[in-house]
């Protein structure tokens, strides 16, 4: 169980190795169990077909909020912002992450930065099959401008596989920015069960306090 890189952290999972200076993700989106309640609590957030609801998105932003709230950053000044689309040059307005991520500045008293990044549009990443493809596709894809008085970023991210976009935001940070740090905020890491299994562990979304699947159900309902 070497490679068993996520432990729990402030009702979220850490994930030590998917970007440079570590990610916490919120859930388990596990891929071959659509039935798992986080699973389609997250999926909610993004897809039309599970149900993607305004709602969902801030119940989504309300648990990560609530959640991090908790955590005492190494960064004194921090900002937020997310990931851009595949096909979007910049922050797009009413994009789920644009929502989310404004949400969770605001509920966080912190600033909001969706100036911070731009990119090159490419295909989507789970098109281009192995991890060494998904880098390949997206390698110095983004920029970022100088961040004045920020030293810390929160980056937004809704599922994330092996961090390829997380990296990417990453390097293209600290490119402009070289003594910032980035922290990865994923709603979902993407597994199976029938991997983990094949090494005798069985993932589950325990880690999540009972308390943060109410707040979320009943933001949805509200």
């Amino acid at each position: 169980m070497a490679d068993y890189l996520f432990s729990p952290f402030a009702g979220m999972m850490r994930c030590k190795d998917i970007c440079p200076n570590g990610a916490l993700a919120l859930a388990y989106r596990i891929e071959d169990d659509s039935s798992d309640p986080w699973t389609e609590r997250v999926n909610r957030v993004k897809f039309p077909r599970a149900g993607s609801t305004l709602k969902s998105r801030a119940a989504a932003a309300s648990v990560l909020a609530k959640c991090l709230s908790e955590i005492q950053f190494p960064a004194k000044s921090l900002g937020v912002t997310a990931a851009l689309g595949h096909n979007d040059r910049t922050m797009r307005n009413g994009s789920a992450l644009s929502q989310i991520g404004q949400s969770l500045a605001s509920q966080l008293s912190l600033p909001w930065l969706p100036a911070l990044l731009s990119r090159e549009p490419t295909g989507e990443l789970k098109q281009a099959g192995s991890p060494n493809n998904r880098f390949s596709m997206l390698h110095e894809k983004y920029t970022a401008i100088v961040c004045h008085g920020h030293d810390g970023i929160l980056l937004l991210d809704d599922f994330s596989t092996v961090g390829t976009t997380l990296r990417e935001i990453t390097r293209a940070v600290k490119a402009s920015n070289p003594l910032t740090k980035v922290i990865g905020i994923l709603l979902g890491k993407n597994e199976t069960r029938s991997y983990w299994a094949g090494k005798g562990v069985n993932i589950s979304n325990d880690h999540i306090p009972q308390a943060m699947a109410d707040l979320w159900d009943a933001t949805e309902r509200g």
